[in-house]
């Protein structure tokens, strides 16, 4: 008995087995995506794709996001939201006067900027679609480009669209 669990188990986290109704990207409430930075600028590629289906609008402030299309997953991800999603000095001073905590602060307010982390490496073809709140992966799928011209991009992003929009869909 305890051998047929472990099995069930095993399979589970394999994703053989479906550990239930999985929901659609759509069903968990997700209508905003932002594109994390890839490899090659397919992320460009993907979000001309995305604006086309209209499946999700395609914002371009990752605060709006309520997922985040990425090659990326584990600690590099985290990192790289951890970054992205940072209150920038002029909403922490903003947040920190409303609170009558009045700091001063070295620099002129408003005069911040963040800066967007660079891709980790070379993408290997998986593609994530991770809930914000959550940070679940809600889909994946594998689909990498023969190479790296625009043309092989722009058709790699296509086939992710296409497979997310069915999905979506269904």
């Amino acid at each position: 008995m305890i051998v047929a669990m472990r099995a069930v188990c095993a399979l589970l986290c394999l994703g053989i087995l479906p550990a239930g109704k999985g929901e659609a990207p759509e069903a968990a409430g997700i209508r905003t995506v932002y594109l994390m930075r890839m490899a090659n600028g397919f992320e460009q590629y993907l979000a001309n794709h995305l604006a086309k289906s209209k499946v999700y609008e395609v914002v371009t402030d990752p605060a709006r996001a309520e997922a985040v299309l990425t090659d990326r997953v584990g600690m590099a991800l985290q990192d790289e939201l951890a970054t992205l999603l940072a209150p920038t000095e002029s909403q922490e001073v903003k947040e920190a006067e409303e609170a009558g905590q009045s700091e001063s602060s070295g620099g002129m307010k408003g005069d911040t900027y963040q800066v967007r982390p660079s891709s980790f490496s070379r993408g290997r073809g998986n593609i994530f679609l991770v809930d914000l709140k959550t940070r679940s992966v809600l889909w994946s799928t594998y689909e990498r480009p023969r190479n790296s011209t625009p043309d092989n991009l722009d058709k790699a992003a296509k086939t992710v669209i296409s497979r997310l929009t069915k999905t979506v869909k269904h």
